[in-house]
């Protein structure tokens, strides 16, 4: 498991949907660019990997296994889960 695992937003923003990645690279620059042509922005730095990260459910197993052989997990959510790179943040 990674020390720390770093949480990513594509875009600026979003309302409602969005893409995330996990990244063991706190710069993000591991991270795909053809999957987020509007650049990844940096949302928050994390010590594991739970079930759910800043109001964004995670399948632990799954980001830890793609962490591990690639460094970096893709997410894509939708509805008021999607609440990262805002101010306002579901729980």
């Amino acid at each position: 498991m990674p020390e720390s695992v770093h949480l990513f937003y594509c875009g600026s923003g979003f309302k409602g949907a969005g893409l995330f990645a996990l990244s063991n690279d706190q710069s993000g620059a591991n991270l795909p660019k053809a999957d987020c042509p509007a650049g990844w922005a940096f949302d928050k730095s994390m010590n594991a990997v739970e079930g759910e990260i800043g109001g964004i459910p995670v399948d632990a197993k799954a980001a830890l296994a793609d962490l591990e052989n690639t460094g970096y997990h893709l997410m894509y959510v939708k509805g008021p889960d999607a609440s990262a790179g805002t101010d306002k943040r579901s729980a």
